[in-house]
């Protein structure tokens, strides 16, 4: 019985073997290897952009790179952002030195980031899937580190549509975006018609800016052409005083022609000038008012997710791994 297990076993794993080989060697076949030299001892390497995955090595490691063309950040605490070329031979090592020689006194790079943790922080509807430049990261709430540069954000619900936003990532800053489908904030509508509350309640401040500056250029200058309106009506008011004054026909007949003179100046006036500036005025009012009860194409301005979480961080002095409390305030 024994013997029979045993021949039973040693057949089972001589069958399964080459498949666990193959497998190896198949995979081999799709990455290499590349070693990094640089006249810096410890520093961060970003394959093609992705951030999220950096890797913090020192000076002669090795890192395992799929076959093909890729370029490699170099990122170090004390010099700029580095980009470099490397095309990766399947199954083989490349090596890539580099050397600084500057060392600037405010580097650009995202070495702080990287070493601190994520630096841009979404947040949407429960039922939203988050896409940054068409790659998706999760539903609802998602902490990401993106290289410095714009990049675009959508919020994807399966009922309601994409809502998006451009953003500006620096190479030392915090990036909070809080978008939703739905309206964050109870605002009755017959607040909403004051000039420029709607925008304010989407968050959109600059068009809220617009809107009053635009207002109050066109109801300024309504004011000013009803003062000379104003001033017109004056005059048509002395002369027609005069003419009611008139000491005989011919004067009378001269000065109800002054008169006539004065209305025709003073329709010609409200007809140019007055009426296409209350007309510009209401249209002004009109529009940004509809504009402001229309969800933005960015969607609803709200707050940002506050979460509580326990991480854990890298110890970069000794590239060893410390316990740490992420602390993140934003509330739901």
């Amino acid at each position: 019985m024994l013997r029979s297990l045993l021949f039973f076993l040693s057949v089972s794993l001589a069958s399964v073997s080459p498949l666990f080989a193959q497998t190896t060697d198949s995979d081999s076949l799709k990455k290499g290897w590349v070693e990094i030299r640089v006249n810096i001892f410890e520093f961060f390497v970003v394959l093609d952009g992705d951030f999220m995955n950096a890797h913090f090595i020192a000076s002669g490691d090795t890192i395992s790179v799929p076959a093909g063309d890729h370029t490699l950040t170099i990122i170090g605490e004390n010099t700029d952002n580095f980009n470099t070329q490397v095309t990766i031979k399947a199954g083989e090592t490349a090596t890539k030195q580099i050397i600084f020689s500057e060392y600037p006194y405010k580097p650009k790079n995202s070495f702080k980031t990287l070493k601190n943790g994520p630096n841009v922080f979404i947040s949407t509807d429960k039922n939203s899937r988050i896409f940054v430049d068409e790659k998706a990261y999760g539903q609802k709430y998602s902490e990401l580190i993106l290289s410095p540069g714009k990049h675009l954000v959508k919020m994807v619900d399966p009922e309601l549509g994409s809502i998006e936003k451009k953003i500006n990532v620096g190479y030392d800053n915090e990036v909070r975006v809080a978008q939703f489908h739905y309206e964050q904030h109870d605002i009755p509508g017959a607040v909403k018609v004051l000039p420029g509350v709607g925008f304010l309640s989407n968050g959109q401040y600059k068009y809220a800016g617009l809107t009053y500056l635009s207002l109050g250029a066109l109801a300024g200058s309504y004011l000013y052409a009803n003062n000379i309106y104003n001033q017109k009506s004056d005059e048509f008011d002395w002369i027609y005083k005069k003419y009611l004054q008139s000491p005989d026909r011919q004067t009378a007949i001269n000065r109800r022609k002054v008169a006539d003179s004065k209305i025709d100046e003073m329709r010609q006036y409200r007809n140019t000038v007055m009426i296409p500036l209350g007309v510009s005025l209401l249209a002004v009012y009109a529009y940004t008012t509809w504009k402001g009860f229309k969800k933005p194409k960015e969607g609803y301005r709200g707050k940002p997710t506050r979460r509580y979480s326990i991480d854990v961080a890298a110890d970069l002095s000794n590239r060893q791994l410390i316990p740490a409390l992420h602390f993140s305030y934003n509330l739901d």
